[in-house]
């Protein structure tokens, strides 16, 4: 009897998670790189003394994941799976809506987020946030927030994104997509900012 699924494809499929064309593969392949390289090699991933994925923390490190909003959605999907982190995602609609002045709703995200640690965070459309006493609470809990929690914000535009997220340490860049065309991404970013 022939067995329903080949077994190279089952031990390909172990080491290869990403489902698409050559082209999308070699954005997530330049984008998943680029996130564990920073992961890595930046100090933000502390391995314990035991050496194990799940006695890591996090160090105060965020990521903007900014581009192609298809590669953004991929890595922000099966980042949190791969490293065995929990992950808390908030679309942009329902922060808006549910937030008003003097609420506790993003102080309650950082406290979920710090009860599940390591958790990453992930806050979409970070470039369409713009209520600065919303903008105040994010920035405040991200100051102070656990070394056990990550946060993720994406963005289409980088450049759009409101100055206070942007001050020095509290986020670093990633470009979603191909290395070929983050030059040009750039360039397109900056003209959208203008417009």
């Amino acid at each position: 009897m022939n067995p329903l699924v080949d077994p190279d494809l089952i031990s390909r499929i172990r080491v290869c998670f990403f489902c698409g064309s050559k082209e999308e593969a070699a954005a997530w392949d330049f984008t998943g790189r680029s996130l564990l390289d920073f992961l890595t090699t930046s100090g933000t991933m502390q391995t314990s003394a035991l050496g194990t994925k799940q006695d890591s923390l996090w160090g105060l490190t965020n990521v903007i994941l900014y581009g192609d909003s298809a590669v953004i959605k991929h890595v922000t999907k099966l980042f949190a799976p791969l490293l065995s982190f929990e992950c808390e995602v908030i679309e942009l609609m329902q922060l808006t809506q549910d937030y008003s002045p003097g609420s506790n709703l993003v102080a309650d995200l950082f406290m979920r987020a710090t009860g599940k640690q390591p958790c990453i965070i992930v806050i979409s459309q970070i470039d369409e946030i713009k209520d600065q006493e919303l903008i105040s609470a994010i920035c405040a809990e991200m100051d102070r927030q656990s070394r056990g929690v990550v946060v993720f914000g994406t963005a289409r535009w980088w450049q759009r994104i409101h100055k206070s997220f942007m001050r020095h340490g509290r986020f670093t860049k990633i470009f979603c997509g191909r290395d070929s065309v983050k030059d040009e991404w750039e360039c397109a970013g900056e003209l959208a900012i203008d417009a």
